[in-house]
């Protein structure tokens, strides 16, 4: 299992956390497993915990250290939801509204991370078939050619400007890919923020701030990878 197929289970477990909460509360009915008595939480814990296991052993790339940073912060949630349950009957408003807020910024940043995956692989694939394909089969054909010979000369000339154009090309795709997904990640934020007003308390104006900056910013600093610098490798 790769990176981005965890970053939609991270997705899926994040707001699964989100049947815990009910307006500005934290339905204790939800979250006590009626038959053990214990937070169902605990589960959905134990899976960031596996999936952060998991995500260690792959190689590193832009969207890990985001990946393992979600994972830690649910794990962080479910035991606060745990120790909660086992302590009080209710949870106290203050932490209500506190884990109200976590649980909203980690599906946000949960979501953020998956469309930033979707986003890198369907570039990479685009950059793929468009400009190293041929540039391939040229450079398999130019292997073939003796070394010095006009037939050599002209394909060594021809696939050299097939990978400056290519260079072109994918740094124009990469930043046209990188401002669709700005565009779509702001709808992303449109809609989850209408779709929480239903089940999470409005935050206060410091909160969303900070949630829009963190949800903005992650992208951002990773899309920073994919540079000129990155599109050498491809020519």
């Amino acid at each position: 299992m790769n990176i981005a197929s965890k970053a939609g289970i991270v997705m899926a477990l994040s707001q699964r956390l989100l049947e815990f909460v009910s307006e500005d509360k934290i339905d204790m009915t939800k979250l006590r497993d009626q038959k053990t008595n214990k937070a169902q939480s605990k589960g959905v814990g134990k899976q960031f915990k596996r999936i952060a296991a998991s995500l260690k052993k792959e190689k590193e790339c832009e969207v890990k250290n985001p990946a393992l940073s979600l994972c830690e912060e649910g794990k962080n949630i479910c035991d606060l939801l745990k120790k909660e349950l086992a302590n009080r009957s209710r949870v106290e408003s203050c932490h209500q509204e506190d884990i109200a807020a976590a649980i909203r910024d980690l599906v946000e940043k949960a979501s953020n991370i998956a469309q930033l995956v979707h986003m890198i692989s369907e570039t990479y694939v685009q950059v793929s078939d468009k400009y190293l394909m041929d540039r391939m089969s040229n450079l398999t054909t130019l292997m073939s050619l003796e070394v010095g010979s006009n037939q050599f000369v002209k394909a060594r000339l021809e696939l050299q400007k097939g990978c400056q154009e290519a260079q072109k090309g994918i740094l124009e795709l990469v930043q046209r890919n990188r401002e669709e997904f700005d565009e779509k990640i702001d709808k992303r934020i449109d809609s989850i923020n209408h779709n929480l007003k239903s089940v999470l308390p409005t935050p206060s104006r410091e909160e969303q701030k900070a949630i829009e900056d963190t949800v903005h910013k992650a992208p951002q600093e990773i899309l920073k990878e994919i540079s000129a610098e990155d599109a050498d490798q491809f020519c």
